[in-house]
């Protein structure tokens, strides 16, 4: 009866892990989603209605939710730290702080566009939330499409996991 109990833990931790990890890769391709809609709302209110970063920046730590908000909320905060440091030392700081799901290279998307903004006209500063809109927009496909291939795969590993240390420790 023993035996038994512990095998359906065994399995059940098992396949909670590989739960956990299918997750996790869901989690990416919604924050990259999330950034790509939050990008493109900050290309169409610099392109048409000229609305000052701090005050878009406000906005969208206020109505997104998860780590998009906390992301712009943490870019605020810095701004208003003692030592005045700048729109581009703020971006990074968030980027690095706010969004660990990122891979390194859509990190780097992130600081790149953070160079721009505050730096350069508005014209210029569309330009660069347009690309790293779009390059966002391919990662989130990416991800979503990495999403259903592995995810599978974990389930199965889990599955199989579980049950072969069931088998070992009867």
């Amino acid at each position: 009866m023993l035996n038994a109990i512990g095998a359906v833990m065994v399995m059940t931790g098992m396949v909670g892990l590989a739960w956990r990890a299918v997750g996790r890769l869901g989690e990416r391709a919604e924050l990259l989603r999330s950034l790509q809609g939050a990008v493109s709302y900050l290309e169409e209110e610099v392109s048409f209605r000229f609305t000052p970063l701090p005050k878009l920046f406000e906005h969208l730590a206020q109505s997104r939710r998860g780590p998009v908000g906390h992301f712009f909320q943490g870019v605020l905060n810095t701004l208003a730290e003692p030592g005045k440091p700048t729109l581009c030392q703020s971006w990074w700081k968030a980027v690095r702080e706010e969004l660990s799901l990122l891979r390194e290279t859509e990190r780097q998307t992130l600081e790149e566009l953070g160079e721009v903004l505050g730096q350069y006209d508005a014209q210029t500063q569309a330009k660069a939330l347009g690309l790293a809109g779009q390059r966002l927009a391919e990662a989130y496909i990416e991800a979503r499409a990495e999403r259903q291939r592995l995810g599978k795969v974990y389930l199965t590993l889990g599955v199989a996991g579980g049950l072969v240390t069931v088998l070992v420790l009867i």
